[in-house]
């Protein structure tokens, strides 16, 4: 089984790592056998034609400013793990060749080669239609160590559990994958863990021993609760929190510092109440 993460996404600036680093440890998560991951979002709207989307450069980093948005790895000390988010948005994956969807992840993969990414994240990974595995492997081959697939609302609307633990379970045999995420960080669709939980369910009876699995879904300090019925079964679960944990101003929505920490101190209190 893979070690259990809780990551925050939407970094968007080196100022913020040190501090989310300094809260996670102050959590006591690290001594709950989990690491932080530091998510960094992008689109083929921010990357490809490096334009700025609805929520703001400090959320979503436009392509030139992907190098600057982490600290440089140099010494390999770091605490936290930095995670690249692909949100593949208007790519559908049911062409052919899907060049476009190989050389977003390739050059953005690229871009961000200055503080490393240790993982690739896919959102919204079209596990109900046929599987494009072919991303999967250059993400692998472009040296990341670990590669999450997460599942949206769509996907599980459209197929049911046993089916997706089986695609899923394929894609851990062939070593493509390290996670699955149910839910969407996004904020759109808030979390129903009664609703996962038969997918759940069917990811670690297939797939348990190979690969972690992880819940998403307009979590922070204040929803966290929601989470409490899948972490009693699956102490091991690992957890993605994003729109909560954001300012919702007009003009500036980056990461709400205070917001995290409150966050990391509360999912590790449900973490500790399940083991």
């Amino acid at each position: 089984m893979k070690s259990p993460y809780v990551c925050i996404s939407g970094v968007g600036s080196p100022k913020q790592e040190k501090p989310i680093a300094r809260k996670f440890e102050e959590s006591g998560l690290a001594e709950l056998n989990r690491v932080v991951a530091l998510g960094v979002e992008i689109t083929p709207e921010t990357f490809i034609s490096r334009k700025e989307n609805q929520y703001g450069r400090h959320w979503y980093p436009v392509c030139d400013d992907l190098p600057k948005v982490l600290k440089p790895n140099g010494d390999g000390a770091r605490k936290i793990k930095p995670i690249l988010q692909l949100n593949f948005g208007e790519f559908d994956f049911k062409h052919e060749d899907l060049h476009r969807e190989m050389g977003f992840c390739l050059g953005a993969l690229a871009k961000c080669s200055r503080w490393h990414p240790e993982g690739v994240q896919i959102n919204n990974y079209p596990l109900h239609h046929k599987d494009p595995e072919i991303i999967l492997k250059i993400a692998r081959v472009a040296r990341a160590d670990t590669i999450i697939i997460q599942c949206c609302e769509e996907v599980t609307q459209e197929c049911n559990p046993k089916k997706l633990a089986v695609r899923i379970g394929k894609l851990a045999d062939k070593q493509l994958i390290d996670y699955v995420i149910f839910g969407s960080s996004d904020g759109r669709v808030p979390l129903n863990t009664e609703a996962l939980l038969p997918f759940i369910d069917a990811a670690y009876e297939e797939a348990g021993d190979k690969i972690g699995v992880g819940l998403a879904g307009d979590l922070s300090a204040q929803t966290v609760s929601q989470v409490r019925p899948a972490l009693k079964r699956y102490p091991s679960l690992s957890f993605n929190a994003e729109a909560r944990l954001h300012k919702n101003g007009n003009s500036d929505k980056r990461l709400d510092l205070p917001k995290v920490g409150r966050f990391l101190f509360a999912i590790a209190h449900e973490i500790e109440m399940a083991v």
